[in-house]
């Protein structure tokens, strides 16, 4: 499997993706945190289990299924999770085994109906299918659903393994830096290398250091286009606290400051989770936000 070694991974989830490939099940639930390259790792193995030569490929392949959240939508309806499993009743000719690959992108965006209708598929998958799905965590679905799947969890590289990958494309600092914002994440540290403005946490992180520069009237204007889109906020949160965390380990006397901002946004994330106002969450953030 000297494929696996193409891309950046913490040695665990390469040995967990290696098994899974030489003997794949027919659903994989790939767990990670924001950033950590769910999706990307997702399309590297479908790429493998379908004998492409690599991710652009799938583009043109016609039985492999990308699904995820409409960008005007708050979660992925029934009526996507339906017509997900209408293309699935379909045969898919030829003789290798595995034929067709789904990726569900953040599955735990699914309603609980689309999650209970894709239960059905899972119980009795088509033979020459793989299904993925991407999560947080095994409890961001429904345990029914990460029950019946093998479970590979994307977990953060060390900054060895991160300068050692790099070393001929990016110069020491710049790899320092990027896994500092990123923690380990690999898609996150990617997409910063890169200066992608495709991957939404990056994006995030660049609206973060714009909101920080801002004083407190033009922060609340911000942040309340900003709460329209719990999603987007949940990210923004997540993004908020990996830039608090570098200038923390980076500042002198503004620790406290940073600190105390840093409890602010956790509890805010916490409050989100349990499905408070975005935009009085929003309207804290910004009358509070003290840095």
């Amino acid at each position: 499997m000297t494929k696996t070694q193409s891309i950046l991974m913490h040695e665990r989830t390469k040995k967990q993706l290696q098994l899974f490939v030489e003997q794949p099940s027919h659903a994989l639930l790939i767990t990670g945190l924001p950033g950590s390259g769910k999706n990307y790792l997702a399309q590297h193995t479908a790429v493998l289990l379908l004998g492409l030569k690599s991710i652009t490929d799938l583009a043109n392949y016609p039985y492999f299924i990308h699904l995820s959240r409409q960008e005007d939508k708050q979660e992925i309806s029934i009526d996507a999770a339906r017509q997900l499993i209408q293309r699935l009743q379909l045969k898919t000719p030829g003789s290798q085994g595995i034929r067709r690959v789904v990726i569900i992108e953040d599955a735990q965006l699914l309603s609980d109906e689309a999650q209970n209708s894709i239960l059905k598929v899972l119980e009795e998958p088509p033979s020459d299918t793989v299904i993925m799905l991407t999560a947080p965590s095994n409890r961001s679905v429904l345990s029914t659903i990460s029950s019946r799947a093998q479970r590979l969890e994307v977990l953060p590289v060390s900054l060895k393994d991160a300068a050692e990958y790099f070393d001929s494309r990016y110069g020491n600092e710049s790899v320092q830096s990027a896994w500092n914002l990123s923690e380990g994440a690999m898609g996150l540290m990617i997409a910063l290398l890169d200066e992608s403005k495709n991957h939404p946490l990056k994006s995030a992180v660049d609206d973060v250091r714009t909101l920080l520069k801002q004083d407190t009237f033009e922060r609340l204007i911000s942040l309340d286009k900003l709460s329209k889109d719990k999603e987007s906020l949940a990210v923004f949160l997540d993004a908020m606290l990996r830039v608090l965390a570098v200038l923390n380990r980076t500042s002198g006397a503004t620790n406290k400051r940073i600190l105390a901002c840093r409890k602010l946004v956790l509890n805010l994330q916490k409050q989100l989770a349990y499905n408070a106002n975005p935009r009085l969450i929003a309207l804290d953030l910004g009358l509070n936000l003290n840095i």
